[in-house]
This record gives C-alpha cells, sequence and structure tokens, in this order.
C-alpha cells in the first residue's frame, strides 16, 4: 500500500478499504475459490471512479496471481508466520542489540537451550501452551465462516466478505466506528 502510495484512500475510502481487506483475505479462501475472489474483487473496483485500485490489483496480478498454493492458509490450523515474529522478536528483545558479539550469542543460546527443556519437560508432564484470547477469538471467527461455507449457508463471496473483516487490524476497525464528539 505505502509503496504504491495507496495509505490515503484506505484511509478516506470505505469502498476502497473493504476492496483491499478482500485482497487481503483471499489467503483464507480455499483454493478453488480464489481466482472467483479475484474476479468478483476486480468487478467491484470497476464502480470505483479512481485508478488507484487498478494499481492494487496490476500489482497483485504480477506477484500474487501465480502459485496461489504458496501463500494460501486454508485448511492450516497453525500460521508458522506469528510464531517466527514472536520467537524474532523474543531473541530481539533478549539480546538488547541488533549486531551482538559472539558471546553474547552463545549466552543467549544458553538460556535458550534451558528454557527449550523445561519447556520440554512442562509438556511431558501434560502442559499446554497458554493461547492468547485475541486469537483464539479469530480462530473462532474463521472456524465459523468455514462451517457456514461447508454446510451451504453462506457463498463463496459472503466467505471472502466475512474474512475481510477479520484481516482487518482491531485499531482499523476502531478508529472507523470512532465519533469524535469534541468538534
Amino acid at each position: 500500500m505505502q509503496t504504491l502510495g495507496l495509505q490515503q484512500y484506505y484511509g478516506s475510502d470505505e469502498t476502497f478499504r473493504l476492496l483491499c481487506r478482500k485482497i487481503m483475505a483471499l489467503a483464507l479462501m480455499p483454493l478453488d475459490k480464489v481466482l472467483n475472489g479475484l474476479e468478483g474483487i476486480k468487478n467491484s473496483a470497476q464502480n470505483l471512479f479512481n485508478s488507484e485500485m487498478s494499481k492494487l490489483l496490476e500489482y497483485f496480478e504480477k506477484n500474487w496471481r501465480s502459485n496461489i498454493e504458496l501463500w494460501n492458509l486454508f485448511g492450516f490450523d497453525s500460521r508458522a508466520n506469528n510464531a517466527c515474529e514472536g520467537y524474532h522478536n523474543r531473541v530481539s528483545s533478549r539480546l538488547h542489540r541488533r549486531h551482538p558479539n559472539i558471546w553474547q550469542l552463545i549466552n543467549f543460546m544458553k538460556m535458550e537451550e534451558k528454557r527449550v527443556e523445561n519447556i520440554r519437560f512442562q509438556w511431558s508432564a501434560g502442559a499446554s501452551r497458554i493461547k492468547n484470547k485475541r486469537t483464539v477469538a479469530l480462530k473462532k471467527r474463521i472456524d465459523t465462516l468455514y462451517k457456514r461455507y461447508s454446510d451451504y449457508l453462506i457463498n463463496a463471496s459472503d466467505l471472502l466478505h466475512g474474512l475481510s473483516f477479520i484481516v482487518a487490524k482491531k485499531n482499523d476497525l476502531r478508529k472507523r466506528n470512532y465519533i469524535n464528539i469534541s468538534q
């Protein structure tokens, strides 16, 4: 969005924002419905009076339309990217610098080894990972949409629309519903 200079449209145009969220939600759609979803987005984009959405769709076509299997997450229970980012944040916060020397890195790795041993011991004793309430709620919403879709209560277009609200950032949705009473 920023590279294409489209953040101002995302912030001010509700239709543009919805179509952007639908593009993001394509990753959660069933694999055989992704291209149909993309066509629906293109059709809706034709109703916009600016050409900005065409830039984004052109970028998507060029960079993401091929190899959909690589980025599609439908049916995956775990989001490996979140775990990787979480561990990267842990490493960064524990080392307190971007380029640690070898001794700091070795000491960190020793502490991590002890931590992993403790976690393995806890798991072998039957403990489970504490789940973030927000993550559990989002997963439940996704599962509910998938269940409604598989039970033919909603169609693929409705599924994409529902998923588009899940991929939106929490603070993004709050800003849209905020009313400034001081003016």
